[in-house]
C-alpha cells in the first residue's frame, strides 16, 4: 500500500492513470461480490422457507391436503401420502429420500455453509473498499499536488 511518490511528471502521471485503472477494476469487484452476496441471500431464504415446511410437516397427518407450489404464484393440491419422508436435493441434480428430521439436519448445515461464505464475501468486500478508498485519497493528493 506504500507507494512511492513519483519524482517526475511522467511518473505522475502513470502512477495516476495506473491507480485510475485499479479503482474501475476493483468497482467491478464490488459489483461482482454484492452480486454473490445476492445470490447467496435468495438461496438463504429457500431454505429457511424449506426449514419451515419441513418442520410444519411434524404437525400434519397422512391423507391432509396440501398446497405444493410449482411457481410463478401457482399451486397444486395435494395429499400427504407419508409425513415421516422427504425427497431432497442433495447437490448436482441428485435427490434422495431422507427421514423428515435428517432432511431438517441437510438443510441447518447447508444454512450454516452458506452463512459462512457470506460471511467470507462480505470480508472480501470490506477489504476492495478498503482499497478503493486508499486508492480515491491517493488520487486526491496527486490532483491537489498538481493544483498548487
Amino acid at each position: 500500500m506504500g507507494e512511492q511518490k513519483p519524482s517526475t511528471p511522467e511518473e505522475e502521471e502513470r502512477m495516476v492513470q495506473s491507480l485510475s485503472y485499479e479503482f474501475r477494476v476493483l468497482e467491478g469487484v464490488v459489483g461482482e461480490l454484492r452480486a454473490r452476496i445476492g445470490a447467496i441471500d435468495a438461496i438463504l431464504r429457500n431454505l429457511t422457507l424449506a426449514k419451515t415446511t419441513l418442520e410444519n410437516m411434524e404437525k400434519l397427518e397422512v391423507g391432509d391436503e396440501i398446497l405444493v407450489p410449482i411457481g410463478g404464484d401457482s399451486f397444486l393440491k395435494a395429499k400427504i401420502l407419508d409425513k415421516d419422508k422427504v425427497i431432497i436435493g442433495v447437490g448436482a441434480g441428485v435427490t434422495v429420500e431422507k427421514s423428515l428430521k435428517d432432511a431438517v439436519s441437510l438443510v441447518d448445515s447447508r444454512v450454516e455453509e452458506l452463512g459462512r461464505a457470506r460471511s467470507d464475501v462480505e470480508r472480501q468486500l470490506v477489504q476492495v473498499m478498503e482499497r478503493m478508498e486508499y486508492i480515491r485519497g491517493q488520487l486526491q493528493k496527486f490532483l491537489s499536488s498538481t493544483q498548487t
